[in-house]
Order: structure tokens, then sequence, then C-alpha cells
């Protein structure tokens, strides 16, 4: 009764199954360095991005990253040179340096001038975020309001980028 929404990934934990759950974005990771790169005109094999130094994205909790258990299944291992909270400063660390990020696709639109995408040569589970709420607030028309909007607005970006692909 303390949260009228949550989004997040839809993760199999207690008690969660009672909550209902739209999926609201889903998004892939690549890899990313600055245009002008050493790497940038080479294909990015998995041996190629282990050589690359990587600045990870986390918090202070020890968290351990898709990217470095979908590695762990190659029993392989990326060099990790620095470590930032957040991803804006990850990609602005990237930008005016010699070190590559693994994010999110879906980030990188703002970055586009500044930065080149790659896709990962292991594969990585995608990211989908969920919108979550509890079935008594399915009634509730300011709650419907709210949630409408935020799964059409992402239903319209999805439709946008789709367009802007084609």
């Amino acid at each position: 009764g303390e949260l009228d929404f949550a989004i997040a990934p839809r993760l199999p934990a207690a008690g969660l199954d009672q909550f209902v759950a739209r999926k609201l974005i889903e998004d892939h990771l690549v890899c990313v360095v600055r245009r002008g790169h050493p790497s940038e005109a080479r294909r990015l094999t998995l041996r190629a991005y282990l050589k690359l130094d990587h600045v990870m994205i986390g918090s202070v909790l020890p968290v351990v990253s898709t990217v470095d258990v979908a590695l762990h299944v190659h029993r392989a291992e990326r060099v990790v040179a620095a470590k930032v909270p957040s991803v804006l400063s990850a990609l602005m660390l990237v930008a005016g340096s010699d070190l590559a990020a693994t994010t999110y696709a879906r980030i990188l639109q703002y970055f586009h001038a500044e930065l080149v995408a790659r896709p990962l040569p292991f594969e990585v589970e995608p990211l989908e975020l969920h919108l979550m709420w509890h079935p008594r607030e399915n009634a509730d028309p300011f709650h419907r309001w709210v949630r409408t909007s935020l799964l059409e607005h992402a239903r319209s970006t999805v439709r946008q980028r789709a367009q802007a692909k084609s």
C-alpha cells in the first residue's frame, strides 16, 4: 500500500505474482566506443571485446552484471578500468577517452554524434521493464489514466523508432 506503481524487470520472486504487470519497454545491450576509437573500424569479436578497457556502470551495491554472467559462460572476463554510478557518466567518459562501455541501445539516440554502437559478440538477455501495480488499483480512474498514459507513451516511442529505421 506504499507504492502506486513499480517499473522494474519482472523477476521470479515470491509474492510478485499477485501484481498486475504489463511490459513497458524492451532493449538490448551494445558495446559503445567514441567516434575515431582505434577499434572502431574493426569487427567486434569476443577477443577484441575482451581487449578493450571497459567502464562498468553500477551502484555501490555488489551487483553481478548480466554482461559478466554472459562472459562467464565463455570463461571470459572483461577488463574494468573504471566504475561509474550512471549510464550518463559512463557515456561521457567513453566519449572523451579510449574506454568502451556496454549499455542499452535505447539511450544512444542522444549520443549518436559522439559514439559508435556495435552489436555484442556474445548473447545477453534483453532487458524487459514492466509497469506493475496491485490489482486493488484497477478500478481507480486516476490510477488507470496514469498507467494507460505510461503504456501508450512506451508504445508510441516504439512505433516512432520503428518508423525512423524504415
